[in-house]
């Protein structure tokens, strides 16, 4: 007989000194027959199976809490995150590198102002020489291009012949005659002296004064001393120039 066979089978007593009506034994009041009892007594089949579902139900709630402490262990509770240095280290590794060139500020590359740039719409398209260069303004052009610095000059007017220097902050390259007449051009290191003839309607010379350069200075003479601001003019919407000697530097824009 199991433990729970004799919890079942215990015969209940009746109270000290309670006799019966019949003068007997002492009797337990629930042994008397109650409405509707006399039909289906409970059995010992009756008690075993509330005993085994009491059981069963047990033996649920205890497996169903050690799921639940289970899943709390695999499931990291909601609160602020401590950065460990196994973390910190991992997103370091994985952080990919073009993250970082993305935001790496660089300097712009120094290029020379934009009011020298270009060929003066007056002396003509690319590549016209100065002996096919008509009804231009006479002065001083002075300009630079994909094809390196030019200085012309167009003969008229307050304007005869051109005498000058170019200084360079850095070795000159080239320097050679626009066109097929009396100019010269002499280069020593990062200095050219030059002279552009007044017997002719257009000269200029044509030179590179190297990648590095960053400064160019212009000496700008004529036959009675410098020209003036108003008679020298800069890049391809001839923009005269603001002060003398010609001061071009480039700048990071």
């Amino acid at each position: 007989m199991s433990d729970f066979d004799d919890l079942f089978t215990t015969e209940p007593t009746s109270p000290a000194g309670v006799p019966n009506e019949r003068g007997g034994a002492a009797t337990d009041p629930s042994d008397e027959p109650v409405a509707g009892d006399d039909a289906h007594p409970p059995t010992r089949w009756d008690r075993r199976m509330l005993a085994a579902l009491g059981a069963a139900i047990v033996i649920l709630v205890i497996a169903a809490a050690v799921v639940v402490h289970r899943n709390q262990q695999r499931t990291p509770a909601a609160g602020p995150h401590t950065i460990s240095a196994a973390d910190t280290a991992s997103q370091t590794t994985t952080t990919p590198t073009s993250s970082t060139t993305s935001t790496t500020v660089r300097a712009a590359t120094p290029v020379w102002p934009l009011t020298a740039q270009g060929r003066p719409t007056t002396l003509g398209p690319e590549p016209t020489p100065p002996a096919q260069v008509g009804g231009a303004r006479p002065g001083v052009y002075v300009w630079t291009d994909y094809h390196g610095w030019h200085i012309w000059i167009v003969n008229g007017g307050g304007i005869s012949g051109l005498h000058g220097a170019v200084v360079s902050d850095a070795l000159i390259e080239r320097a050679t005659p626009a066109g097929r007449d009396q100019t010269t051009v002499h280069t020593t290191n990062n200095v050219i002296q030059f002279t552009l003839p007044a017997q002719v309607p257009v000269a200029g010379i044509d030179f590179n004064p190297g990648f590095y350069s960053k400064v160019l200075r212009f000496k700008l003479d004529g036959p009675n001393g410098p020209y003036a601001v108003n008679e020298v003019m800069t890049g391809g919407f001839s923009v005269p120039a603001s002060n003398l000697p010609l001061i071009i530097e480039k700048a990071r824009l």
